[in-house]
């Protein structure tokens, strides 16, 4: 073996190893390990691998042992005892992971038979599905639909009925049968193009290429394009026909399941016409094509056909309708009495007839759904304690009656999402797979298409994660089905909307409240006559907004998305016409108060007819205005007339002007030495002039002009020296000080504060001297 080889060969061993411990695989690392140690240490010529081929009758047991011949007995002790405990170990390790028993699998498999919870019963099920009480109703179907005079026929039943069911697992399995004369093609309708739908279950039911079944539309669009006179749309379903009748020698039977979501997806006539014009086409054919095809319908929506009766021209006899009944107290128990035999419970004939009389069957018909039997079916089988496994009174009466049957069923099935938010994203998925206006399926809705369909409202995270757990075989409230290799959901059954709009109004009750302020204000509109006092308001505009997704528009969707629009026009020009005013008021408010020639102009309007009447602070203000205008003279004029005498309000003013002047920089800093040093002399209140000569040494110590400030520092230390507060004259030499200090001008300091030091030696008290000095 070369070295290349044996790398190889070990980097697939250490792989192996790898993959052993990454899936917990403890039986064969326990067997490896006690492998491992054996050949490790033993002599590799004396060890049981190498003796297996050897021709002398040594026996299996003498060459396990015979490598540990003229070894110490502690050796051979401890090696022994090791090799035992890994083998061992491996064995437990072995049984304990074998398959669970074999009771506990054909138990899985009555439940796939028998309890289907909200799923249909599909093919495989058609043995358990000829034991529930259908008998009857299928020999009827299937003589009509084998009938050679037989072409169209319509199955129908109320939602829950079970129509899905009766034609998967009852019509289907025996039109399929080699036996029968008739190939039957079963068909579900969803929010697909019909014809298409059609084209997709002949081709995988009869192992036709759909590229043959569809071909005739590519080419039907090329002649659309080249000539005016091309066929009529029709053509297209009758060309699928007849590729699939050249396929096989038996008449086709399609059955049409879920025929509703036709009428449900293309609501306009023009929408439908092709797909009726093509069966128009068929029906009215001089030379027939062997097809036949029934039609299963919700009994609610039959009126939905009226359209395709006129077209076709047809007129149905009594072997041609069959309406699927739920079933009568009698039929259910009997079901009941099948589910509890497969399924191995407990079973009170006596009980289920009196519970299905007095409580599962309908008040107004006496008669009980199939999908109700299963739900009870289920819920009972689902539960660990044994006494309640059962059908029987004790259990019943334990497990809570049958009272809001799909709600308990519903909330407790949602009880497994812990959180608020789980339990939301999972109610919003379900209510995007429902058409709430119709109270029907909203057809098969793939992943991506549930995630535009949620877009902000629920992450693209959270519902792959709700799909995924609504999917599961546990829960089974959404149904996968693929089409045109994509796989899809679609709700479980109808019958679970009214019990999921319930739940909604619970978990989702923001939704819910949208949806009655819609429809109330709708009516209130409506009602007296379009005014505009019934629009929405802001706040109420926007709670219906947020809920946009889940809102129930029904017969009047028009008017209300009439009203939504209108009320959005006049909340968002009310908004904007606020905006502006707010804007403007802004940039008026901001020019009135912060600009200089804002300020002015509002000291003009202030002052025009006011200042006799005016407080003196606000004669100081108007003053300052001014004089931040340098408009000295009218300040002055001012500050003389009504100001002068108020101490208070003129150190204000001399405090504010040397703040101005501060960070708006005088040059010639005439402002502080010619106009605002006078001012500070005329005050007579020594504190309020000590805070006056304090702002105009700060206002020197920060313009930083040691040539000006000189001057101005000397005149203010000698106004300051006349103070007779000690107190007020320290804070007052304290601050002429430190503006030097800031000035940093030793030649222009040294006078000033030489003097200075004279004026704080006069000064008698000691804690006012010292702060001074």
């Amino acid at each position: 073996m070369s070295f290349q080889s044996a790398v190889e060969e070990f980097q697939k061993f250490l792989r192996w190893i790898a993959e052993l411990i990454v899936t917990k695989n403890w039986f064969a690392l326990l067997v490896l390990s006690a492998v491992l140690i054996y050949v490790l240490f033993t002599p590799p010529e004396l060890n049981f691998f190498s003796l297996i081929g050897d021709s002398q009758p040594s026996g299996l047991l003498s060459g396990l042992f015979k490598p540990l011949e003229g070894f110490p007995a502690w050796y051979v002790l401890g090696f022994v005892l090791l090799e035992l405990g890994l083998i061992i170990g491996a064995l437990i390790i072995a049984i304990r992971s074998l398959p669970a028993p074999q009771q506990n699998t054909l138990a899985d498999i009555a439940e796939r038979k028998a309890i289907k919870g909200l799923r249909p019963f599909s093919a495989e099920d058609a043995e358990i599905f000829a034991k529930l009480q259908r008998t009857q109703s299928l020999r009827d179907c299937l003589e009509s639909l084998t009938n050679s005079t037989f072409r169209f026929g319509i199955l129908m039943g109320e939602s829950g009925c079970g129509k899905t069911s009766f034609l998967q697992a009852g019509i289907w399995p025996q039109l399929i049968n080699e036996s029968a004369n008739v190939m039957g093609i079963y068909v579900r309708f969803s929010d697909r193009d019909p014809m298409r739908t059609i084209a997709q279950a002949l081709a995988e039911q009869l192992a036709l290429p759909l590229e043959d079944l569809i071909a005739s539309e590519s080419a039907h669009t090329l002649r659309q394009a080249e000539n005016a006179l091309s066929p009529a749309p029709a053509d297209r379903l009758m060309q699928i026909f007849s590729t699939a009748v050249d396929q096989t020698t038996k008449p086709l039977v399609l059955l049409f399941d879920q025929f509703e979501q036709f009428f449900v997806h293309y609501k306009l006539p023009e929408q439908r016409q092709p797909f009726v014009d093509g069966l128009t086409q068929w029906y009215r054919s001089d030379e027939p094509l062997p097809v036949k095809i029934l039609v299963s319908i919700r009994s609610d929506l039959v009126y939905q056909l009226d359209d395709l009766h006129q077209a076709l021209g047809y007129a149905l006899g009594p072997q041609e309708v069959f309406q699927l009944k739920k079933f009568i107290p009698e039929e259910a128990a009997a079901v009941l009495e099948v589910i509890a035999g497969a399924e191995e419970l407990t079973f009170d004939r006596r009980f289920v007839v009196d519970l299905a009389d007095q409580e599962l069957a309908n008040r107004e018909d006496g008669r009980i759904s199939p999908v109700d039997l299963q739900i009870l079916a289920w819920m009972i089988e689902r539960q660990t304690a044994t006494d309640l496994r059962a059908f029987n009174r004790e259990a019943f009466q334990k497990f809570g009656g049958v009272e809001g049957l799909l709600q308990r069923f519903l909330e407790q099935t949602l009880q497994a999402r812990v959180t608020k938010a789980q339990r939301e994203s999972a109610i919003k998925v379900l209510l995007a797979l429902t058409d709430l206006d119709r109270q029907v399926r909203a057809g098969v809705l793939t992943v991506t298409a549930l995630e535009s369909e949620l877009k902000g409202t629920v992450s693209a995270g959270d519902v792959k994660e709700a799909v995924s757990w609504l999917a599961r075989g546990d829960v089974r409230l959404i149904t996968p089905q693929e089409q045109e290799r994509e796989i899809g959901y679609e709700l479980a059954h109808e019958r679970l909307i009214p019990a999921l709009m319930q739940q909604a109004g619970k978990e989702l009750s923001a939704a819910d409240k949208a949806n009655q302020l819609l429809d109330r204000r709708v009516n209130e509109w409506l009602g007296n006559g379009r005014q505009s006092r019934y629009w929405f308001g802001p706040l109420e505009l926007w709670q219906i907004e947020r809920q946009l997704p889940y809102l129930i528009w029904g017969p009047k969707k028009r008017q209300k998305e009439q009203l939504l629009r209108l009320s959005q026009r006049r909340n968002y020009g009310v908004a904007s016409a606020i905006a502006v005013v707010i804007i403007a008021f802004s940039g008026f408010m901001g020019w009135w108060l912060y600009t200089p020639w804002g300020q002015l102009q509002r000291v003009r309007v202030q002052t025009f007819g006011l200042l006799d009447n005016a407080t003196t602070f606000r004669e100081a203000h108007v003053a300052l205005a001014y004089a931040k205008h340098n408009d000295w003279a009218q300040a002055q004029k001012i500050l003389q007339k009504h100001v002068a005498r108020e101490d208070l309000n003129l150190s204000w003013f001399i405090r504010e002007v040397a703040k101005f002047t501060i960070f708006h920089i005088d040059p010639a800093h005439s402002t502080l030495s010619q106009q605002i040093l006078p001012l500070a002399e005329l005050i007579e209140d020594e504190v309020y002039k000590s805070s006056a000569l304090r702002a105009i040494a700060t206002a020197y110590g920060e313009l930083g002009d040691a040539s000006a400030a000189q001057p101005v520092l000397t005149q203010a230390l000698t106004v300051a020296e006349q103070i007779e507060s000690e107190g007020a004259k320290s804070s007052a030499l304290r601050a002429i000080a430190t503006a030097y200090g800031e000035l940093g001008d030793a030649s222009a300091a040294q006078p000033v504060l030489t003097q200075a030091l004279t004026v704080a030696e006069q000064i008698e008290d000691d804690w006012s001297k010292s702060s001074a000095l």
